[in-house]
């Protein structure tokens, strides 16, 4: 398009041309042609001298004055600054063009991913969804979970870090609570109790939640003491603390104490000392049979007895384990009107074959009241006026 906008004064046999209401630097090129009113030539721009000014050539011939139309047209000057500038282009970027990777000027966003190497999980990564993304990389539901912000955050789905609920720090973590008897939002752990109100001594309490209403709590002393305690939480209230476990209740020597319990070794030697045997060789397994020394001798009665002959049992037996170790079968006969609750226990070792019998066995449907195979076991129990007969009974 031919730019014409204004007016121009022209003086004859002049190269400068005067506008009046012109822009000649934003719509004039050097090299674009230029016809004047009241000359027959066209002239070619050769200087832009500001929005009112230009320089021609050949110069102006004819009347001089103002006000004169005018037309520039562009010839080649537009052409050559595209050209010009485009070459700039090339010497300033060229060599860059030149080596550009496949995965540059690749047709799709797949393709360019292909060049540039990526795994199938890593494009799932670059160019799918987050859960693509997670799904590629094999990650699952605790990539975008939240991990807990407390020692004892109880927010559920929540990941949980090293220490949370007393579970593998160096040290307990606090009660949350400023006594053990309250269990509001206490979830299970493992917890220090220093001074707080239902805690036995100093102690790390392991605490243990059924349900949100029915917890256990061991607590277990840290000092020399080494005590164990145990207690419930159950249908609102709680049970009071037992000792579970206390060194100073067990002795490893003889002596007088009563309130010590015996362990195993001390009560070897004391009936070794009363007796001047052990009581290992009193049966070959080890165990106190019915023929041994009893309570006159040794001051006890013994839990586990042997038995391997047919006899009436009396209360003597109730709360005990008869060993039937023989290969002979016997016939026991349970007592009658014995205390609601009492309990025998019978266990059958050798190749014989036990037969319970007495008034009121109630055995259950398609069985009877005999051992089914060598170390079985039958106990029976006293309820409701009769011998509830169970364990290893054999087929009717």
């Amino acid at each position: 398009m031919w730019y014409s906008s204004g007016t121009v004064s022209a003086t004859d046999d002049s190269n400068i041309i005067t506008g009046t209401g012109t822009a000649f630097l934003a719509n004039v090129r050097i090299g674009d042609g230029i016809t004047i009113e009241g000359s027959t030539s066209l002239h070619e721009v050769i200087g832009i001298a500001s929005n009112t000014q230009l320089t021609i050539n050949p110069a102006y011939t004819g009347t001089t004055g103002a006000g004169k139309q005018y037309a520039v047209a562009p010839i080649l000057g537009y052409d050559k600054d595209l050209s010009d500038a485009f070459n700039q282009l090339r010497l300033q970027f060229g060599d860059q063009l030149s080596s550009l990777q496949p995965w540059a000027y690749a047709a799709t966003a797949g393709a360019a991913l292909d060049a540039l190497g990526f795994s199938v999980s890593g494009k799932s990564v670059a160019t799918g969804t987050p859960a693509q993304g997670r799904a590629g990389l094999g990650l699952g539901t605790a990539a975008t979970a939240d991990v807990t912000t407390t020692d004892t955050d109880p927010t559920s789905g929540r990941v949980m870090k090293v220490g949370d609920f007393g579970i593998g720090s160096d040290s307990a973590i606090p009660y949350p609570h400023s006594s053990l008897d309250n269990i509001d939002g206490v979830r299970s752990g493992i917890y220090r109790a220093s001074g707080e109100v239902g805690a036995p001594n100093s102690s790390i309490v392991l605490h243990l939640n059924y349900s949100h209403d029915n917890v256990i709590q061991y607590a277990f002393e840290h000092t020399y003491n080494q005590k164990i305690w145990h207690r419930v939480y159950y249908d609102g209230e709680w049970t009071d603390w037992g000792v579970v476990y206390d060194k100073e209740f067990v002795s490893q020597q003889t002596g007088t104490s009563t309130t010590r319990v015996m362990s195993q070794k001390a009560v070897t030697d004391a009936l070794e000392t009363k007796a001047g045997t052990s009581i290992a060789t009193q049966s070959a397994n080890g165990l106190m049979s019915s023929t041994d020394k009893q309570k006159s001798d040794y001051g006890i009665v013994p839990l586990v007895i042997d038995i391997n002959s047919s006899r009436t049992l009396d209360t003597n037996h109730l709360g005990k384990m008869l060993y039937a170790s023989g290969n002979t079968p016997i016939t026991l006969t349970l007592p009658s009107e014995v205390p609601e609750g009492s309990t025998i226990i019978f266990f059958c070792y050798g190749g014989g074959r036990l037969t319970l019998a007495g008034p009121n066995l109630r055995i259950p449907e398609g069985k009877v009241a005999k051992n089914r195979t060598t170390r079985s076991t039958i106990a029976a129990h006293y309820h409701a006026n009769g011998w509830a007969i169970m364990g290893d009974l054999k087929d009717a």
